[in-house]
């Protein structure tokens, strides 16, 4: 998403580490972007964002569920790291939720 999520753009409907890199490199994150990763595998709805901007707006992650949404309590200071973030969810909920603190 990008415009403050008023325009967005599906860039695949399985996604790939691969294509979860090379999503993040190609994004100018001087300007203000969301990347949404979503997962809808029976058991209700969720979804890992990473947001922001490098100059204006600082960067986020969030978690949404169909009942809440939680922030990453030490959100990423690096374009390297909201990857990371998203690689490790796309490995699966139970190690990404080892790794990272959200509230």
């Amino acid at each position: 998403m990008y415009n403050y999520g008023d325009s967005t753009k599906t860039i695949s409907e399985k996604a790939t580490a691969e294509i979860i890199k090379n999503t993040m490199k190609s994004i100018n994150w001087n300007e203000f972007h969301i990347v949404q990763l979503e997962d809808e595998n029976g058991d209700g709805y969720k979804s890992l964002h990473v947001s922001g901007s490098l100059e204006e707006d600082g960067l986020a992650s969030g978690f949404v569920t169909d009942d809440d949404h939680i922030l990453l309590v030490k959100p990423p200071t690096t374009v390297k790291e909201m990857t990371e973030i998203l690689l490790d969810f796309l490995k699966g909920e139970e190690i990404w939720r080892k790794k990272y603190d959200y509230k």
